[in-house]
This record gives structure tokens, C-alpha cells and sequence, in this order.
């Protein structure tokens, strides 16, 4: 039985998409089967995906599946698409913004949540939409500090408050890096383009960090 996850955030330009690839290959490239859910009606994961098969020969798409057709998903079909990845190891769910009906349909068919948030008052504030959903689904909810600038003042402040509010945090910040959207334009992940970059090494980081994060729930 695959585990699910979405990667959700009502807000728009919390880098879903790019977190959602990113965590994919990194996944696939350690070993795990990975199905890919796209519900956003931009189409950008499935967008990715098919510049992946372009770029890469079939031998070196690794262990990943066909994007699952929009078409099914926003027709309210999503158990429907969840079970044919049923056999995967891992399937991720890449979520739209302002979407609260789409992101709760998400959340609830997941055993975990992934949260981007921007280091931001603005995400900060959007956050609540997100947390209510995934509060009253029961679903687990793990917040990643996404886009982070080199000076980490505001960072730091943005921590504390959702530290005070006792909110479930991977220790792992992902950097505002031009690597991770280069991979992408590749129809790879960082792990790929540039396995030694700090980009990797902060990917592989949060890998680890939902997985211990699962473990302990």
C-alpha cells in the first residue's frame, strides 16, 4: 500500500510544484517506486514530467509513474487515481492554490501533508486555511521553510512564531537556489542535475526529515 502525500498550501507561490519534484526524484533515485498526481489545472508537474520523458531515454526516467490525467483528477475522481498507484511505494499529490475544496479533497486522501511555506508575513498568514483543513481531516501536517534568502533574520522570526504555536516543523530549510528550477528545465530533479550541490544535499535533508517525521506519528 503506497503511502500518500500531498504537498498542499492555499496560497499560490509556495514553490508546491518545485517541492513536489524535487521530493519525487529524490525518492525514485534512493530506490522507492514514486506515482505522481497532478491537481492543479496549470498542469505544471504534468508539464515537467513530459519534458522529463523527452530529455531522459525510458531506461533513466527512474522509478517513477505517467503523471495521472488531470482530466479524471478534477472530475473529482481522486481515490479513483490514488488506487491505480496503489502498488507504488510513494504517491505524491501536487495541489492547487486557492482551492480550498481540491486541497481538502487532497489532504484527505493522504496519510500526510507537506506544507511549503515562504519565509513571509504573507504565507504566514495564508497558512491558516491550509492547517484547518488537515486539522479536522486528522491528516499529519509537516511545514517546510521553502525559499529561504541567505540572510536569515525574517527566517528566524517567521520560526519562532510557528514554533510557538507548537505547529509540527522539519528542521530542513530549502534555499531560494536557482538549481532547483535549472533540474527542473531538465525534466530532472536536483539530485540529478547537481547531486553534490547544497540544492541535493538540502532534498536528500528533507527526505530524511518526512521519514523520521512519519515514523514518530
Amino acid at each position: 500500500m503506497a503511502l500518500i502525500v500531498a504537498v498542499a498550501q492555499s496560497k499560490g507561490g509556495a514553490g508546491k510544484t518545485t517541492v513536489t519534484a524535487q521530493l519525487a526524484t529524490a525518492w525514485a533515485n534512493s530506490g522507492k517506486w514514486v506515482g505522481l498526481i497532478d491537481f492543479d489545472p496549470q498542469g505544471s508537474l504534468t508539464a515537467w514530467f513530459k519534458k522529463r520523458k523527452e530529455t531522459l531515454k525510458a531506461d533513466r526516467l527512474g522509478r517513477m509513474a505517467e503523471t495521472i490525467d488531470m482530466a479524471k483528477v478534477r472530475n473529482g475522481q481522486l481515490t479513483a487515481a490514488v488506487r491505480e498507484l496503489e502498488d507504488y511505494d510513494i504517491v505524491l499529490i501536487d495541489t492547487p492554490p486557492h482551492d480550498s475544496k481540491a486541497v481538502n479533497a487532497a489532504i484527505r486522501a493522504s496519510h500526510c501533508a507537506v506544507v511549503p511555506i515562504q519565509p513571509s508575513p504573507m504565507d504566514l498568514w495564508a497558512l491558516g486555511p491550509t492547517l484547518k483543513i488537515a486539522i479536522k481531516a486528522a491528516t499529519p501536517t509537516l511545514l517546510v521553510l521553502n525559499r529561504v534568502p541567505p540572510r536569515a533574520n525574517l527566517t528566524n522570526t517567521i520560526h519562532q512564531v510557528l514554533k510557538k504555536d507548537k505547529l509540527a516543523m522539519s528542521g530542513v530549510r530549502l534555499g531560494n537556489r536557482v538549481a532547483f528550477a535549472y533540474s527542473l528545465m531538465q525534466g530532472k530533479g536536483v539530485v540529478e542535475s547537481a547531486p553534490w550541490s547544497p540544492a541535493a544535499v538540502e532534498i536528500r535533508a528533507l527526505i530524511r526529515s518526512i521519514t523520521s517525521y512519519l515514523s514518530r506519528i
